[in-house]
Parts: structure tokens; sequence; C-alpha cells
């Protein structure tokens, strides 16, 4: 996958931050773990597990679609542009809808203004009855990209008692990225996690205003994009849509370097990096299912244990991520 690099590193200064950046040296492609990938080996059964200590299973990351959006260059477009954009989008989506305004903190403020960071327009229903209830604001890249789209809905958090369930929030979430973002289906892939419990819905439901969410991920040429994704969020009471957008600003290189490291080549430079031990663990999600009073059962599993770290798909070179560890290490040799 591509990682941003910085992002990841502990222990940087300021300085050495600043430095990978000059270098250009913020993403780089290197071998790491995905949520479902096999990590840990159970003692017990003697089956692979993922980070939330479930089977791991065989699976391939497999795009939408196979449409790609095509650079438009350089250029920006104008605020008139981003608006017949926002306003297009909007005719895709159940409701009709009126422009407001300009968003405030939008990078263009008048019509012909080019827009440098983003556009922001809000919008309200047309129905008068729902206008001071509702808002939706667009945001589009300089590029003519959709950024975010969310609506705001001001009532009054009430017990949803009946409501979709989450299968099919998730085929409602698939159908607006299919109808929002027809030209990148090749681009994005669903990330796959594990369903709510029941115990978990029905506290989505009696709160009154939490959502579904799903995030799909970023490809570049067939490899993830580690720092972007999609998040969309669905209303469980009416099936409405209420987020979708790219949470980070971060622009994906334009170009990646061939890997020259396969990932076996990977796998034997974790294991000379690291040390392999029997543990106990317990699984990624344990802290909400405690809050939610579950019993945690610690698991006895044989894992790698170590300085936690990236495997450079170019150089196989084996990045320590917590820098300042890496600094005291050397200091004591």
């Amino acid at each position: 996958m591509v990682v941003d690099l910085p992002s990841r590193l502990n222990g940087y200064s300021f300085d050495e931050h600043d430095a990978l950046y000059e270098r250009g040296e913020v993403y780089r492609l290197v071998y790491d773990y995905m949520n479902e990938d096999p990590r840990y080996l159970d003692a017990k059964s003697g089956k692979m597990l993922n980070i939330w200590g479930t089977e791991a299973k065989d699976y391939e990351i497999t795009p939408l679609g196979n449409t790609i959006s095509k650079s438009t260059g350089e250029k920006s477009i104008t605020q008139a542009e981003a608006k017949k954009i926002a306003d297009d989008l909007l005719k895709k989506l159940p409701g009709s809808y009126r422009f407001l305004q300009f968003r405030e903190g939008s990078s263009a403020q008048n019509l012909e203004q080019v827009v440098e960071r983003h556009a922001g327009m809000e919008y309200v229903p047309a129905d008068p009855q729902k206008e001071k209830t509702e808002k939706v604001t667009v945001i589009i890249s300089p590029k003519g990209e959709l950024l975010q789209y969310y609506k705001e809905i001001n009532s009054e958090s009430k017990k949803v008692d009946k409501a979709i369930s989450y299968e099919q929030a998730k085929e409602i979430a698939l159908q607006m990225v299919k109808t929002l973002m027809p030209e990148r289906l090749g681009e994005l892939y669903l990330i796959e996690r594990n369903p709510p419990s029941d115990q978990e819905v029905e506290e989505i439901l009696a709160s009154g205003n939490r959502n579904y969410v799903f995030s799909y991920g970023l490809l570049i040429d067939g490899i993830p994009f580690d720092p972007l994704y999609l998040d969309v969020r669905v209303k469980p009471g009416t099936g409405e849509l209420v987020e979708f957008g790219f949470l980070q600003d971060a622009k994906p290189p334009a170009t990646l370097p061939a890997a020259k490291i396969d990932r076996e080549a990977a796998k034997k430079i974790e294991q000379k990096n690291q040390k392999a031990m029997l543990t106990y663990f317990l699984p990624e999600n344990w802290m909400d299912k405690a809050k939610r009073g579950e019993k945690q059962t610690p698991m006895l599993v044989y894992r790698y244990i170590g300085d936690e770290g990236l495997v450079d798909a170019v150089t196989g070179e084996w990045i320590i991520l917590d820098k300042q560890r890496e600094k005291e290490s050397k200091g004591r040799k």
C-alpha cells in the first residue's frame, strides 16, 4: 500500500518532518497489514486471526467498477462552474433543493473567481416547511471533484423505533457512491468491517442521532492509498444519505515507483527484525465491548514482537515507526 509516512512516524521533530516533505519522501510504497490480514496464530486452534480476533480468511481488494477519473491538468474551475457541478449532483439525490449561499471559508466568493482550495455551497429544501430544519452543504475541489456532501437536520434526537437494517444501509451507501462518483468506481473499494452486534445496533437506534458508517478506500494503480478514504453515513430511521466525502486533505501521487520487493521477501525482512513469541492478545475492539459490559477474555497467540515497522517495497528498508526508540537503540550500541 501507499502510506503518508510522516503521519505514521512517532518521535520526529518538526525539522525532520519538513525534511521528508522537501525530499519528496512523504508517500512511500510499503508492505503493511490491513485489518482483515492474518496477524496472529491462535495457540489453541491453530487458526490465523485478524486484529478483531476472528479467523482471517482469504480476500481480494476488488474495485467497485472499472472507471478511472481523468486528470483535468493544472487548470482550476471557477466558482460558477463549481456551483453548476453541485447543482447537478443534488439533482441525482431524492428531494428538491434551492441554492442558499456560498459557504463561509470558501476560497472563492464570486462566480468568476477561480477556486484555489475548495468551493462550498449551502442549499435548503425547496419545500418552505423544511427549509428551517434542513440544510445541505456541498464542497467541490478546484478540479471539479466532489469532496464532501453533508446534510444537517435540526430536529430533536428521539429513539428510532423502526429502522432499516445494517445490510440495507450498506446497499444504500453503495448506490450513493455509484450515483455520485460514477467516474471513479475503478479507484474505490469497500473497506470491510465486522457488522455491528445486535447490542451496538440498539445503541445506535436509542441515541437518535447516530448513523450507520461505511468507508471506501482509494486505489492508485490497484494499490491502496492509506491516507485517504471515502466516508459514507446513512440515517438508520429513514435511509437518508447524511454525509458523504473524503475526510482527509491528502493529494495522491500522480505515479508510483515499481515494487522491487515481493511479499515473501517482505515477510523475511519482518521476521529478521522482529521475534515470534507466545503472548496474550486482546482484539482491537476490546475497549468498545468493555464499555458495553461484554466480558473480554485474552487470547493466547503466537505473534511477532518488536518495534512496529513497515517494509519499503522499493528498497527493502525496514522502517521503524517509533523514531525515538530507534535513536535510543542506536545510542546504546
